[in-house]
């Protein structure tokens, strides 16, 4: 990522031992950003119509017709899926399981990447406006999950880019259900703000600790 390109937010933490933590990631957030905004050199438009979606930030957005980036992306990951779903299938250590492992991590870093050949200015495809159309939509997401959270009683002990980490001061057995809840107000809000059709963002549960020690920005 260049210097002159937008990141993705950092929010300030408050040093604090914090206990019943859960920590919450959206799954490959930027390139989900590409396939359902449709981000694109060859999908960008300073004029949106009804039918196109609208960027983040600014009167611009990105045409309905399928663009190759999004297209692109969204091969990947479908790869990268099935060959997680060959992992679950084949014993661990066998060659089936080496080649499945290699080959969805390579496909996660492809679709990854297709960010940074639009954010680098080395690159052929380097376009700060739609790299900062990626970051600032992903910021917006993680807004929109910790205003989600704290709205239900949460607290956000920290944010950073996809993920964040909210404690309740108490076991709440509930957490499952508010984060499923959360998926489908943020599909819900990004298509009546920006004409995102189907959003479906996963947010993973990665993990629950008792107790956590946050001392600063991860």
């Amino acid at each position: 990522e260049d210097e002159g390109v937008i990141g993705g937010m950092v929010r300030e933490v408050t040093p604090a031992l914090n206990e019943h933590v859960y920590m919450y990631d959206v799954a490959s957030m930027y390139p989900h950003i590409i396939i359902y905004w449709n981000v694109g050199l060859d999908t960008y438009t300073k004029n949106p119509t009804l039918d196109d979606t609208r960027a983040v930030g600014t009167e611009h957005g990105y045409k309905s017709a399928p663009g190759i980036f999004a297209s692109s992306i969204r091969t990947m990951l479908d790869e990268r899926r099935r060959f997680q779903d060959t992992l679950k299938s084949v014993e661990p250590g066998t060659r089936e399981a080496l080649n499945a492992t290699a080959v969805q991590a390579i496909m996660k870093e492809f679709a990854n990447a297709m960010y940074g050949i639009m954010a680098s200015r080395h690159m052929r495809y380097y376009q700060q406006h739609i790299a900062e159309s990626i970051t600032l939509a992903g910021q917006y997401i993680l807004k929109f999950m910790i205003e989600y959270f704290e709205d239900r009683g949460g607290t956000v002990v920290f944010a950073d880019t996809d993920s964040c980490a909210v404690t309740y001061g108490h076991r709440n057995d509930e957490h499952l259900a508010i984060k499923s809840a959360l998926e489908d107000a943020l599909e819900k809000h990004l298509f009546e703000t920006f004409n995102v059709q189907n959003a479906r963002f996963v947010i993973k549960h990665e993990k629950t600790y008792d107790r956590l020690l946050v001392a600063s920005k991860k």
